[in-house]
């Protein structure tokens, strides 16, 4: 059922993919011209991003398939969105950054369910750090305590649960989690087990990889690196195999990566 794409491209892209402006993009997204325009500029001057897209799209098309439901926990502007949402999926894009939200509402509109919250163990409120860059924004205190990332905002967000949106759609084919250190929080909402998850790692911070594995236990495992979307081992592992794979990275090369979950 699950096929192992093991090559291992070069798709963490180049210094010219960030001479983007920032600007020039929020103008574009949400009008016709944005995708034409991104993929023009990917063609000309950042073909890894159009590699790496299309990576994408084939590593989630072994877990996603047209119909299925697939909750995108912690989407930020959405480029994993529309990956899911390019197979047929039927998407709940979950985000408490405001500025995240307001671009996921110009660029998907009705195709998708905005969640504009964070996802916890338990219903209430939080206190969301913001960062500049938007992808680094979290609930976790550990995580601003350890990044020097220009911390200088926060905003309370409204804080629900897996199973809240399980009870609200339905159970997901897919999760994907990726919520800057609080993964595991957002593991601890869910009683229920879909067909497959994914959750973000970091070397520095592998005791929360644990937890999240610990949590999952009798479920298999595999996992990526980077950006590049593509599994590492040739086979499904468990949980204590995983960890070993993890802690063997060079962390100055690996510092983060995702794990992908299937049913045992």
């Amino acid at each position: 059922m699950y096929k192992f794409l093991i090559a291992k491209p070069d798709l963490r892209g180049n210094a010219m993919s960030h001479r983007i402006l920032p600007a020039l993009r929020q103008y574009l997204i949400g009008t016709v011209f944005y995708r034409p325009a991104r993929f023009a500029y990917g063609s000309l001057f950042d073909r890894a991003a159009v590699l790496r897209r299309t990576a994408r799209k084939r590593l989630y098309s072994q877990f996603i398939h047209p119909d299925d439901l697939v909750f995108d926990v912690g989407a930020n502007i959405g480029n994993y969105t529309e990956t899911f949402l390019s197979l047929g999926a039927h998407v709940v894009a979950v985000e408490p950054d405001p500025r995240s939200i307001a671009t996921l509402q110009r660029r998907f509109a009705e195709r998708i369910s905005l969640e504009p919250r964070a996802l916890g163990r338990a219903e209430g409120t939080a206190k969301l750090h913001l960062c500049p860059n938007n992808a680094l924004s979290t609930l976790s205190e550990t995580w601003v305590q350890v990044h020097e990332a220009g911390w200088r905002e926060s905003t309370t967000v409204e804080v629900t649960t897996l199973d809240s949106l399980k009870n609200k759609y339905g159970i997901p084919r897919h999760i994907k989690i990726d919520c800057e250190d609080y993964d595991f929080e957002v593991l601890r909402g869910m009683s229920f087990m879909p067909e497959s998850l994914s959750f973000e790692f970091h070397s520095s911070r592998l005791e929360i990889a644990r937890s999240c594995l610990d949590y999952l236990q009798g479920r298999r495992f595999n996992y990526t690196v980077g950006m590049d979307c593509v599994l590492q081992i040739d086979h499904w592992v468990d949980s204590d195999d995983l960890l070993n794979h993890l802690k063997a990275l060079p962390p100055k090369k690996y510092d983060v990566g995702d794990v992908y979950s299937i049913s045992g």
